[in-house]
């Protein structure tokens, strides 16, 4: 369960926002380059009819370095640590708004998501359905994200995690 709080903290420390069409209109926000942390909360997790365990639902920091290309182009191998097996269903991120929905396929599993949130150049905030379908069970979870752009990116690995 921790490996599915760290895929949603790193796709969403790696967005990007849109440009403007309308010269008159003020510059749209879209995410600064830099290094950025990221805090996946999960809400709810149940698989069946059991719930998860209570340490399932602790909450998880992910750091990561987002470049210049990285936010100008999105692609979904950004949102995910699944090595580019996913592909959105739709993608909207402009006017401090992000909603989009992804499915990733893997030899054995398929998930499917929904973001919902809002941001600004320098922090981040989101609610994240996810349903993750395999032979035999389908497992259902809820995280709230926040994110916030704290420097410059560092010299550090570029994705850590500290809970």
């Amino acid at each position: 369960m921790r490996r599915f709080a760290l895929t949603i903290g790193l796709a969403l420390s790696a967005c990007s926002g849109g440009t403007s069409q309308n010269a008159a209109a003020p510059e749209e926000a879209k995410l600064q380059p830099g290094q950025w942390e990221m805090t996946t909360q999960m809400t709810s997790m149940s698989s069946g009819q059991q719930k998860l365990p209570a340490e399932a639902m602790k909450p998880v920091t992910v750091s990561s370095c987002i470049t210049a290309d990285q936010v100008a182009k999105p692609q979904p191998t950004l949102f995910t640590a699944s090595k580019g097996s996913c592909k959105y269903d739709s993608f909207y991120m402009a006017n401090g708004i992000l909603n989009f929905t992804m499915k990733c396929e893997q030899p054995g599993s398929s998930v499917a998501s929904t973001t919902q949130g809002t941001f600004t150049s320098t922090t981040m905030d989101a609610e994240v359905q996810m349903v993750t379908y395999t032979a035999d069970t389908q497992m259902n979870m809820s995280a709230k994200l926040s994110g916030r752009r704290v420097g410059e990116c560092t010299a550090a690995p570029p994705e850590t995690a500290k809970n």
